[in-house]
């Protein structure tokens, strides 16, 4: 297992931040290992957005008063990757899975920059193993890193 720093899909981000989801005594693990080994986790900009329209679909936030990550609450450091021309001109070749916009980004940034992605997305993991990429749960990169 590399400690090369993973692409993270925003529903880690959200079960890392809230103390009532399902997953989040894991979640709370990973950020540890993070913020242990000094590992910068990748996000596209656009998670930043999901992260905040997740808080409020959880009921943990106005709409109105913005919900970001990091922040006082949530402190772990993130590697923020920006949609831009340049990362279109990187990442957008074909064959391009098959998934929703936001999610192929999370992909196409994984697969391209040969960094495992975390996440809990079944389709996503799936295409990014298809693409030859390095795809995990959250308690497969722990335990991963367990074994290193």
């Amino acid at each position: 297992m590399s400690l090369t720093a993973p692409v993270v899909d925003t529903n880690v981000l959200v079960d890392m931040a809230v103390a009532s989801r399902q997953r989040h005594s894991v979640a709370s693990r990973l950020t540890a290992l993070f913020e242990r080994e000094g590992i910068e986790p990748w996000v596209p900009a656009h998670a930043i957005f999901e992260f905040h329209a997740a808080i409020v679909a959880e009921g943990l936030a106005e709409p109105s008063k913005p919900t970001v990550f990091p922040s006082d609450e949530h402190p772990l450091s993130l590697h923020v990757i920006y949609i831009d021309k340049t990362f279109f001109d990187l990442f957008l070749k074909p064959p391009l899975p098959v998934l929703k916009g936001a999610d192929l980004i999370f992909v196409l940034l994984a697969v391209g920059e040969r960094r495992p992605l975390i996440s809990e997305d079944c389709q996503m993991l799936r295409a990014t193993a298809e693409a030859g990429g390095e795809a995990l749960t959250t308690s497969e990169y722990l335990a991963a890193h367990d074994r290193t």
